[in-house]
């Protein structure tokens, strides 16, 4: 069996992304302190719901960078690939998380819808600029994350901006026109296009945690592939599965033709330039049989 693989050295990347995440970290816990205090001296039920928000991302944020952090660290003889899936992990837990505050903001504009509250429209209006311009800085600071744990801290970024621009438009019309269901009505929209990301977030960390392949990737195609070459009798026992953002991997019997197959390792050479070339695969575990090969004592029967 031989084993081939190029890793892709993005050590400056991530470093830069996680800077990324603690300045956006600071700017949510400063947008959450200040929402707290001006719902309670407004009396603000939507600046209390988004506080509330606030504080879930926060953590959500926090725990991406301790994931960013842990993925980084070096394999070792028990976690031979490292830490890196602990950022998958973190992800699924901001994309359930996403879906259970969409639901919360859901409920409680449903809630103001049946039983308006006044409150005092010029504090919130300013709290919420406030909220607005922090949002920004971070989700520009997010913006073109590569990894799925920071697309996930991006999203719950992009959902307070949305939050907090909602709460601008609708304390505006409530001092134009007195228009108290305009904000909860918001609240709902928001919540809804909140959750069509925060479901695709969550099914794409799923599908990876569950070992499923990479979006996109066709197994047949590949088998077609490495089938192509006249050598190649037979491949079976593919799989393919993703590690960690933007690290697909693939293991595979190939079967080779007596006397018509290049020498081991320009054999080897030859399928793992197809996978990474025409799949970008750079992750190949390869096993190369003869076609009197039975498996030995363990056949592979079934595979």
């Amino acid at each position: 069996m031989a084993h081939t693989h190029r890793h892709e050295h993005t050590t400056t990347g991530r470093i830069d992304e996680r800077r990324r995440l603690v300045w956006a970290l600071l700017f949510t816990s400063v947008i959450l302190v200040v929402e707290v205090i001006g719902g309670l001296v407004s009396g603000s039920l939507a600046l209390i719901s988004d506080a509330g928000h606030m504080l879930v991302d926060s953590l959500a944020l926090l725990l991406s960078y301790v994931a960013m952090r842990l993925a980084a660290r070096p394999a070792t003889d028990r976690f031979t690939y490292g830490l890196r899936r602990v950022e998958i992990l973190a992800a699924f837990i901001n994309g359930v998380t996403l879906l259970v505050v969409c639901g919360v903001i859901a409920y409680e504009g449903v809630q103001r819808l049946m039983h308006p509250v006044r409150i005092d429209t010029p504090l919130m209006l300013a709290v919420a600029s406030v909220g607005i311009a922090a949002n920004i800085a971070s989700a520009l600071l997010l913006r073109g994350a590569r990894t799925l744990n920071a697309r996930s801290a991006f999203l719950h970024v992009l959902g307070d901006l949305f939050s907090s621009a909602g709460i601008v438009v609708a304390g505006l019309a409530m001092l134009l026109w007195d228009l108290p269901w305009l904000d909860p009505a918001l609240s709902i929209a928001i919540a809804v296009v909140v959750l069509v990301s925060a479901y695709r977030l969550t099914r794409e960390a799923t599908g990876i945690l569950l070992e499923a392949a990479p979006e996109g990737a066709d197994a047949g195609a590949i088998r077609a592939s490495l089938l192509a070459f006249p050598w190649v009798a037979d491949v079976h026992d593919l799989h393919l599965w993703t590690i960690a953002s933007n690290l697909p991997a693939l293991s595979c019997h190939v079967i080779v033709r007596n006397g018509d197959a290049p020498a081991g390792d320009a054999a080897l050479a030859a399928l793992a330039a197809a996978l990474r070339e025409e799949f970008g695969i750079a992750h190949a575990t390869i096993q190369i049989e003869t076609q009197e090969y039975n498996g030995g004592d363990n056949p592979c029967v079934n595979c």
